[in-house]
């Protein structure tokens, strides 16, 4: 690049430190000041600085408040990329490339630094030999909205970096190595600027951020937003201040939307439950850009993508490479590795509930809350300081120890000498529930109306989940999760009764005569073991006649009787029928390292798969190619991808 003199954009800024001489050759730096608020071209820096086919860069606006994103260079051919966001003159978090200088200036500008040293040569070598950016713009944009907080979804995705703009969402979770060539092939978005209210203004207008006509679209997501919140709020806000939050999202959401270059495809490793995933996600929606999440079966290795996050409807996309139909039915009646792993969670939630923390456990807890404290006070989505948080761990501890000696006294041991339906209770918060459940997030109202539809003289069994009572360190996102209110509805029921947490659940499902959840695998369990069940929310399997979606109260009284008299042999029967026609829509994959470390298959071949899946969405010139097709409702219809 040349030994040559940096241009002075900001004479008043200070000198940056001397290079050396191996920087020198290999070195482009400059400064330059700017409005956050406002753009500067690339045609107006190279004017101001004097030079083309130099440093290149474009600036645009985080949001309204004094904070900036910078990304998208480019020095001749060669390909790179520093992405960093910055706030009152500290930075906040730096992305791929070379890590930037930033700082504000008295008169309210920011000064920006950007240098490419003898530390980055291999990184420039290897993505010399990329694209070009005119070529990568041509795909358009494809954001993987939660990829970078697992490593296997992020691997898989860096198959597209060379060949479209590629965007990779996290939390913070992932460490990126700065060594990593791939950093330049790529863009990181950090989803901790949207965590809390201070990032967004504090009298906002409803009406001037959706216009009238969508407000209806946005209700959905704003149910599940609320109720979301649960997770990420230690301390409980006012409605209004919920609101101003949902709103803001909304506001910033839309602003990203429309700078980011179309085409654009996003996809989700996993539903979206946080909050800001949610609006996110509806953004998306309203706005028609498409989104696709990945979601995991009860099969083995048998992962699925669904283009819809709605309760009551699903939209499967086909894939060009189905999974192994003899390999899913090799699979069918055996306990699949991930149901295997959740009966060892549970096992060991049983154990280490009645033990006590003691000092040196409470001592161990405390010292990490003092360690991370500045993460938590201003980094983490809780922003709390370091005692709030003990003391909410302590309350949540309490709370726990509460809810277990209710069901000592309380609960049922065993399973009752009568038939009997079970009812596996979800542990909360969860994504199961909020916000795959819908309306039947409060798990009480799915125990009444299925309570209400037996037949007289059955009864109905309710289990809680064990790892709800587990979290021998305190869970904060279970803070607001207290049983003991719920159990005591339960037992209002005539013909409900509560099984105790550690009774064993394939035990009390072998013997029922009907299994139901909200979204749960307990009616996946009972199908292989001969025995029909319903959920209240749409699942993968919800086609299987053996194991309906049931959406309201008359739908479960017209669907228990017919369920109560199919025998094991029809269910059996409806179950393998199931799995033979749906097969076609599932792929070899996971969604997560944890699936990938109990996979038959290689981690390269499960990547190969996944891979393959996102490029028949985004890199190929059409769905004729890629034969890809989308399933409304599971029906077999199909429609153009």
């Amino acid at each position: 690049m040349g030994d040559y003199t940096a241009p002075t954009i900001m004479p008043e800024y200070p000198a940056r430190p001397a290079l050396s001489d191996d920087e020198k050759c290999l070195s482009a730096s400059y400064t330059l000041a700017f409005d956050a608020p406002t753009c500067l071209p690339v045609a107006e820096i190279e004017k101001s600085s004097g030079r083309t086919g130099r440093p290149e860069f474009g600036l645009v606006p985080y949001d309204s408040s004094s904070t900036v994103i910078v990304s998208a260079h480019r020095i001749g051919e060669i390909e790179f990329g520093c992405s960093c966001h910055c706030r009152h003159g500290r930075t906040i978090a730096a992305g791929r490339g070379a890590p930037p200088h930033l700082l504000q200036r008295s008169d309210g500008l920011f000064a920006a630094y950007f240098s490419i040293s003898s530390t980055n040569q291999h990184r420039l070598n290897a993505t010399r030999r990329g694209p070009s950016h005119e070529r990568l713009m041509s795909y358009g944009t494809v954001f993987c909205a939660d990829f970078a907080d697992y490593p296997f979804m992020h691997e898989a995705a860096m198959s597209l970096a060379d060949q479209t703009r590629l965007i990779v969402g996290g939390q913070g979770r992932t460490t990126r190595q700065p060594t990593d060539a791939s950093l330049d092939r790529y863009e990181y978005f950090d989803w901790r600027h949207y965590f809390r209210l201070a990032d967004f203004e504090h009298k906002l207008d409803p009406a001037a951020v959706v216009k009238p006509e969508r407000i209806n679209a946005y209700e959905p997501a704003k149910h599940h937003f609320m109720r979301s919140l649960d997770r990420v709020f230690l301390v409980p806000e006012a409605q209004a201040v919920q609101e101003r939050l949902f709103y803001g999202l909304i506001n910033a959401f839309e602003a990203w939307l429309a700078r980011a270059p179309r085409p654009l495809t996003v996809f989700f490793a996993h539903t979206p439950h946080f909050p800001w995933h949610l609006v996110f996600h509806q953004v998306c929606r309203v706005n028609r850009v498409p989104v696709y999440i990945f979601r995991t079966t009860q099969i083995a290795d048998a992962v699925l993508l669904d283009a819809d996050l709605s309760v009551s409807n699903q939209d499967w996309v086909r894939p060009t490479t189905p999974i192994d139909a003899s390999w899913v039915m090799d699979q069918a009646w055996a306990r699949s590795p991930r149901m295997a792993n959740s009966v060892s969670i549970n096992e060991r939630a049983s154990r280490h509930a009645r033990k006590r923390l003691g000092f040196f456990r409470w001592s161990a807890i405390v010292w990490r809350y003092f360690r991370d404290r500045h993460y938590l006070a201003h980094r983490h989505y809780h922003r709390l300081g370091w005692r709030a948080i003990v003391a909410a761990a302590r309350r949540r501890h309490r709370q726990r120890r509460a809810d277990l000696a209710y069901l000592d006294r309380h609960a049922a041991q065993q399973a009752p000498t009568g038939a009997y339906a079970y009812f596996g209770l979800h542990y909360q918060p969860e994504r199961t529930t909020v916000p795959e459940a819908g309306y039947f997030h409060d798990q009480i109202r799915a125990i009444r109306i299925l309570a209400a539809s037996l037949p007289s003289g059955m009864t109905l069994l309710v289990k809680e989940h064990p790892r709800q009572l587990g979290d021998r360190r305190p869970s904060l996102r279970r803070l607001h999760a207290v049983r003991t209110p719920l159990y005591e509805a339960i037992r209002r029921i005539p013909n409900a009764v509560l099984v105790h947490a550690f009774v064993d659940s394939a035990t009390l499902i072998g013997g029922a005569k009907l299994t139901a959840s909200c979204t749960g695998s307990a009616v996946f369990e009972g199908m292989q073991a001969g025995i029909p069940g319903l959920t209240f929310a749409r699942t993968w399997h919800s086609d299987c006649p053996s194991g309906p979606f049931c959406a309201d109260a008359h739908s479960v009284a017209d669907t228990v009787p017919q369920l109560l008299a199919k025998s094991t042999d029809e269910v059996r029967t409806d179950y393998q029928q199931f799995l033979i026609d749906h097969a076609p829509w599932w792929f070899l994959g996971a969604n997560d390292d944890r699936a990938v470390a109990r996979s038959a298959f290689t981690r390269e071949r499960l990547r190969a798969s996944v891979a393959e899946v996102l490029r028949s969405l985004t890199i190929d010139d059409s769905a004729e190619s890629t034969g890809v097709r989308l399933a409304r409702d599971n029906t077999r219809g199909e429609r153009s991808a």
